[in-house]
C-alpha cells in the first residue's frame, strides 16, 4: 500500500501495558492481534478506531449492538 501505519504506541492505557507504554509495529502486508483474554487486543482496536475517526461505523450496527456499547464504554474511560 502507498500509505500504512508502521506502529502504534499506547501510553497510560487502563487495560493494557501494565502501567508502561506498549508499542506495536506493523507490516504493510499482514498483521494479526493474537493474545489471551485481557491482554489488550480490544484496546488496540478501540484506540485505532479513535485515532482514525472510524467510531461512526459501529453505529450502523444499531444502538443496542454489543460492539457499540463496549466501544462507548471504552471511549468514556479514555477521556
Amino acid at each position: 500500500p502507498e500509505t500504512f501505519v508502521t506502529a502504534i504506541e499506547v501510553e497510560n492505557a487502563r487495560f493494557m501495558g501494565r502501567n508502561k507504554p506498549e508499542r506495536l509495529e506493523f507490516s504493510p502486508y499482514y498483521n494479526a492481534l493474537i493474545g489471551g483474554r485481557g491482554t489488550g487486543k480490544s484496546t488496540i482496536v478501540h484506540v485505532a478506531r479513535l485515532v482514525f475517526k472510524r467510531e461512526t461505523e459501529l453505529k450502523s450496527l444499531g444502538e443496542q449492538a454489543e460492539p457499540l456499547r463496549r466501544f462507548e464504554s471504552f471511549r468514556q474511560v479514555a477521556k
